[in-house]
């Protein structure tokens, strides 16, 4: 999350034994449309996660998430519109 940029929320790619993709800007707004628990074989081998899905604008987005930063991940999407700095 940058709340002083223009695109407040951004994804990186996880790359194993390399370092991080190059940002990703996820416009907003954001609508959480799901969260639910691992679907398919790929998708278990990734561990303890979460699959959020969620859309903004037209495009609608998959994310794995460590169980444990479920909430925080998906109250980070509904807040990052509502944020303004305090003067």
């Amino acid at each position: 999350m940058h709340f002083d940029s223009p695109e407040r929320l951004t994804w990186r790619k996880w790359r194993p034994f390399r370092t991080y993709a190059a940002p990703i800007p996820v416009p907003g707004p954001h609508e959480v449309l799901e969260v639910r628990e691992p679907a398919s074989f790929w998708e278990s081998q990734l561990g303890d996660v979460r699959i959020i899905t969620f859309r903004t604008g037209t495009q609608t987005w998959e994310i794995a998430v460590v169980t444990i930063d479920t909430t925080v991940v998906t109250t980070a999407l509904a807040e990052a519109e509502a944020w303004t700095p305090e003067l």
